[in-house]
């Protein structure tokens, strides 16, 4: 079902946010190594440190941009690329509300949100939102990046985006993945998605497979258009991956004429168990899956993936989210994390500092990727130590090794086969000076 090489991909490669709640100081978060943007990026850090407000600060960026675009291509003759909004509008237009409490306090000058894509002819956009008075006026920038990253560019670089090139474009922002699609999905910590229907923006708690999200799944399977069918199919398909429910034949309908879809559970026709019978972990598995296969997202963001999840199950995702985007369901996946599964080397940490967000990411370089080729063929295995402490690690042990703020450790078998612990800079001497390592005990 790979459909990524007949329509342009939404990967985003960065985002830099200005003046957005706890983004008080421009702030770049990369979301790309090695010149690509990731395919599954994850966003780690505490609690307030800012990894929400970035989600947020994103979803109100592709809000934001609709909304103007929309404006835009209606106005053509219009030469003032400002837009005035309403503030705090009860029945937002697209879902599209500046607030005031999304401004850091005591600050009024101009936020701005900006995304550079993966793809270069879609270059970046900046989404400027600026208060005047009582009045608030939404702008939009558009800049072409060749080979250029956002912590190389300032304000000025940013020019108005004509009429002529919005309506262009707005097709493609709009509905990525065609009819009824949308460049972004989110899921947050309370389990709650958002998604457009009928030019507003709709929200639904999704702690377990609501009547929205059963009727979507229904028409998946009643539908007659291969793609959607084929998406109920890969539903499926996702969860036998899941041990607790391979060997189950996955079906939904309705009980009665008028009542709600129900998902049913069979086991080779042995026994029919629906959804309220599986685990808690069960449940959480069926409705992420669901939402995400539901949702016709470009990119989808998921706040605490691990809940209710063994960490067998934590990694089982993570490979079933990085096959969606492998077959062209999804573009791109921001996890929002707590967890060591989802930890690593290269994964985005945000930490807060006298009430500002900031933002590290560390890259490993090219010559340590060479390291890292041969040390798995010489058989060591790897392990992140996180910053919070690898749990199966004395605390001792972590401190005997200088791997109190996290690290990479390297495990090799001495020839008695004991296992000893290296970091990277002692691999890289070990196997440096000899191409077949020799642990001593």
């Amino acid at each position: 079902m790979d459909t990524s090489d007949k329509r342009p991909s939404l990967r985003i490669a960065e985002i830099a946010i200005t003046r957005f709640r706890t983004f008080h100081e421009r702030t770049v978060i990369p979301l790309h190594t090695r010149n690509h943007a990731d395919v599954l990026a994850v966003f780690h850090g505490d609690n307030g440190a800012g990894k929400s407000n970035a989600l947020e600060a994103l979803d109100l960026f592709f809000r934001a941009l609709t909304y103007w675009m929309r404006w835009r291509a209606g106005t053509l003759l219009s030469t003032d690329p400002s837009l005035r909004c309403e503030w705090d509008a009860p029945h937002p237009p697209d879902g599209f509300t500046p607030r005031r409490r999304d401004w850091p306090t005591g600050s009024w000058e101009s936020m701005n949100i900006e995304v550079r894509f993966d793809q270069e002819p879609l270059g970046a956009y900046r989404v400027q939102l600026t208060p005047s008075g009582s009045d608030l006026f939404l702008s939009v920038g558009f800049l072409v990046l060749p080979k250029r990253t956002l912590s190389e560019v300032t304000e000025d670089d940013y020019s108005s985006l004509s009429p002529s090139a919005s309506k262009s474009l707005r097709n493609l922002l709009e509905t990525p993945h065609g009819p009824r699609s949308r460049p972004l999905f989110i899921l947050d910590e309370h389990r709650r998605g958002s998604w457009r229907a009928d030019d507003a923006y709709q929200q639904e708690a999704l702690e377990t497979l609501s009547p929205l999200l059963a009727e979507k799944l229904l028409s998946l399977r009643l539908s007659l258009e291969p793609l959607e069918r084929e998406r109920w199919r890969f539903f499926g398909s996702l969860l036998s991956k899941f041990p607790t429910l391979q060997g189950k034949e996955i079906s939904i309908d309705r009980v009665s004429r008028d009542s709600i879809p129900e998902l049913f559970f069979e086991e080779r026709g042995r026994q029919i168990l629906k959804l309220t019978e599986l685990s808690s972990g069960e449940q959480q598995i069926v409705t992420l899956c669901a939402a995400l296969i539901t949702s016709r997202a470009s990119i989808v963001a998921i706040a605490e993936p691990e809940m209710s999840l063994s960490a067998t199950n934590q990694r089982m995702l993570k490979n079933i989210l990085e096959q969606q985007v492998r077959e062209g369901l999804i573009d791109q996946v921001i996890l929002e994390s707590h967890v060591q599964v989802f930890d690593g080397p290269e994964v985005v940490r945000f930490r807060r500092e006298n009430g500002t967000s900031r933002v590290i990411r560390e890259v490993r370089k090219p010559e340590t990727e060479a390291l890292v080729a041969h040390a798995r063929e010489k058989g060591a295995e790897e392990q992140y130590v996180t910053t919070e402490g690898y749990t199966q690690l004395p605390a001792g042990m972590r401190q005997d090794l200088g791997l109190e703020g996290g690290g990479m450790l390297w495990f090799l078998r001495d020839d008695r086969k004991r296992w000893a612990a290296w970091k990277t800079e002692e691999l890289e001497e070990l196997l440096g000076a000899n191409d077949e390592p020799s642990v001593e005990s």
